[in-house]
């Protein structure tokens, strides 16, 4: 994992509030909420649900394959009764997919190793020789990184530090804080892939300056999303469909009506 940029000190955090005026449910019922949304903050204060949200937060050893890692697959496989050794290196592709001999487009992203070898040898097991097993590694990662999109200044894919956490708070610094006239971070929406588990679940919070200095705080993830809704909250449409469908290719990711 590559190393990420040094994290906002405090002064800058305490300088983004002075110029900014912030539960797990399934996307289209997050989606109608934002929709009926005004100013009233809709979700619970940053310190009421961190540890909710911080509870969903990866095991250190699951590492969920994104596109730009270049994968390591081996076998040993039966072809016209020969015996061939598959190794080989494949790169995940934008969309998600990684080609492989004999299965051609497969989904990766989204998945851990240990899930997409299992997928793997499942969809080998006719072909496989006997005793031999399917062995999927990352040989080379791609930047981990979190979504911060939105009514913020610059909106985008922002590294991970080397630690692989990264607080919300932080992540609006990253993002150059929040448009203080638009911005209703009192609905700030917050999405992640549950590896583990294989789904999407999400929350939406009321992340204002006014909760920052709690002691208790939500931590982020690689692949996390950060929608800051504006003030025509109906364009929660385009963002989901530009950044997450199009941008965060994770199987199942649940797609908006309309």
């Amino acid at each position: 994992m590559q190393e990420g940029p040094s994290r906002p000190s405090l002064s800058r955090i305490e300088n983004m509030k002075h110029s900014l005026v912030p539960r797990t449910t399934l996307l289209p019922a997050l989606l109608l909420g934002l929709a009926a949304a005004c100013s009233t903050p809709q979700g619970p204060p940053i310190h009421t649900i961190a540890s909710e949200v911080n509870a969903t937060l990866a095991r250190e050893n699951v590492s969920v394959i994104v596109p730009g890692d270049v994968l390591g697959v081996r076998a040993i496989t039966l072809v016209a009764l020969e015996q061939r050794d598959l190794n080989i290196q494949a790169p995940v592709q934008e969309d998600g997919m990684v080609v492989l001999p004999s299965l051609g487009s497969v989904q990766a992203a989204g998945l851990t190793s240990a899930q997409l070898t299992e997928r793997l040898a499942e969809a080998l097991s006719q072909e496989l020789a006997s005793g031999s097993k399917v062995v999927v590694n990352v040989l080379t990662p791609a930047p981990r990184t979190v979504h911060v999109i939105g009514a913020v200044k610059k909106s985008g894919a922002y590294p991970m530090p080397a630690s692989g956490r990264l607080t919300l708070v932080e992540a609006f610094a990253e993002a150059g804080g929040t448009e203080y006239l638009v911005s209703y971070l009192g609905n700030t929406m917050i999405i992640r892939w549950d590896a583990e588990n294989q789904r999407q679940v999400s929350w939406v919070v009321d992340a204002r300056p006014r909760w920052w200095g709690e002691a208790e705080t939500i931590l982020l993830q690689p692949n996390d999303v950060i929608y800051v809704p504006d003030t025509p909250v109906a364009r929660v449409n385009k963002w989901i469909d530009r950044y997450i469908v199009r941008n965060i290719p994770f199987p199942r990711f649940i797609v908006p009506a309309g």
